[in-house]
């Protein structure tokens, strides 16, 4: 049995980062050169764990699924006038 003891590990190296965008398009690019097989990643809420550039660039997320959900059940008075339908599903779209 491994001890659970981590007296000899910092903080620091225990947490578990967000990766940033430009390291998944360059992975993907590498692993596409490569001819490696490519599969489409979706983390859901991801966005909630970055840090926003304040560039004033426009950011928009889609929200669908369990997410969309629960923002227009716990809101609808904001998020329902921003629901659309999509191929039968609702998607949830915001500017941050």
């Amino acid at each position: 049995m491994i001890p659970l003891n981590n007296q000899y590990i910092t903080n620091d190296l225990t947490i578990s980062p967000t990766v940033s965008n430009k390291a998944t398009i360059v992975t993907g690019v590498l692993e596409a050169k490569q001819q490696s097989n490519i599969i489409k990643a979706d983390i859901p809420n991801a966005f909630v764990q970055t840090d926003i550039d304040q560039s004033g660039e426009k950011i928009i997320i889609k929200m669908r699924g369990e997410l969309e959900d629960i923002l227009v059940e716990v809101s609808p008075e904001i998020y329902s006038h921003y629901v659309v339908d999509e191929n039968s599903h609702n998607v949830l779209y915001l500017i941050l």
